[in-house]
């Protein structure tokens, strides 16, 4: 199968082509984290995603399109199994008790999820599962003076997110009902204290 216009497709993205094996399409790479990047919130417009490697099929990529245009405002970086290696194992994490979990992980699943919570802490920003989409742009679930945002869920449905930005007094009173926090869509300010307590109650549990 061969694709008329995968740069029409893909206009959004700085690398483009297409396998010559498969209908697949490798996607943007922004590896490189964007530390001089200038935002008026606490938590930086930059959204960190993670897949086991930069090769999509068409139809997924039409949605990372969708999700980049919809959100131009942000900086995405897309990170591969590679990618996730090598952070885990240099800076801040090099050789580290969480570092040491994440090596001995058996599935990409649990990969992404330590490497998730460490990104957040250490860089800050937005982490969104890829194979999720929000309705409305990133912008609209935080407020600029919010330290965080927690995402709930009915699991049933990204249509039906809802986000809060809240003191510790409104988590406690505000918990949406039928809903559990998402861990698909999580957004944080650099160093905050719930994915440092996230990352140390790994640390005491494992093994699981």
């Amino acid at each position: 199968m061969q694709l008329k216009h995968p740069k029409r497709l893909l206009s959004s993205f700085k690398k483009k082509y297409l396998s010559s094996r498969n209908p697949l399409v490798t996607v943007a790479t922004f590896t490189d984290y964007l530390s001089d990047f200038q935002s008026s919130s606490l938590i930086p417009r930059i959204c960190h995603q993670t897949w086991e490697e930069k090769i999509f099929r068409l139809r997924f990529a039409h949605g990372l399109e969708r999700f980049h245009n919809l959100n131009k405002d942000f900086n995405f970086i897309l990170y591969d199994s590679s990618d996730r290696s090598d952070y885990m194992n240099s800076g801040i994490w090099r050789n580290t008790e969480i570092s040491k979990i994440y090596n001995r992980s058996n599935f990409g699943v649990l990969d992404a999820d330590i490497f998730s919570y460490c990104i957040l802490y250490e860089r800050g920003g937005f982490y969104i599962d890829l194979a999720r989409e929000l309705p409305k742009p990133l912008k609209n679930y935080f407020q600029l003076s919010s330290p965080f945002s927690l995402f709930f869920s009915n699991h049933q449905s990204t249509m039906d997110l809802v986000s809060i930005q809240p003191n510790s007094l409104q988590v406690r009173n505000n918990l949406p009902i039928g809903r559990s926090v998402s861990h698909s869509f999580m957004a944080y300010k650099k160093e905050h204290p719930i994915m440092l307590s996230t990352i140390e109650n790994i640390c005491e549990m494992f093994p699981f």
